[in-house]
């Protein structure tokens, strides 16, 4: 049985369902990661807490990343090309969360820590996949 999860009413109830959503966001983001920035992360995560959608990349830094990382100015320069990134890819990274979702990303939070090498995404949508309603 194959579920359209763009006509998903506002819940996502089943394990299954959402195991199945959270996997397809990983999948893009990963794609997305090694043709957007060149490199895509060792592994990443994709979690859902009531309307947001978190997804963790670890392993991001790249070789010359990990040496920049040694300096503030280094550090800083790092965060804001990750910035720019994002900026540039934000209405790919909103499609790939909206088609899986069915629900219409709101806002996007974005850092990237120089010290662990990871990066965090976190989507806000415009309404609770799982969970009570607010």
């Amino acid at each position: 049985m194959q579920h359209n999860l763009e006509k998903c009413p506002v819940l996502v109830k089943t394990p299954l369902l959402r195991a199945n959503m959270k996997a397809a966001i990983s999948d893009e983001m990963m794609a997305f990661q090694h043709e957007f920035v060149g490199r895509g992360p060792d592994r990443l995560r994709t979690r859902i807490a009531e309307d947001l959608v978190i997804v963790r990349s670890f392993g991001v830094l790249t070789p010359a990343e990990k040496q920049l990382a040694k300096t503030f100015e280094g550090r800083r320069l790092i965060k804001a090309m990750r910035q720019q990134v994002l900026e540039a890819g934000r209405s790919v990274l909103e499609r790939i969360v909206e088609k899986h979702t069915g629900a219409e990303v709101i806002s996007i939070h974005s850092d990237i820590s120089t010290k662990s090498g990871e990066w965090l995404d976190v989507f806000m949508l415009d309404r609770t996949l799982e969970g009570r309603q607010p």
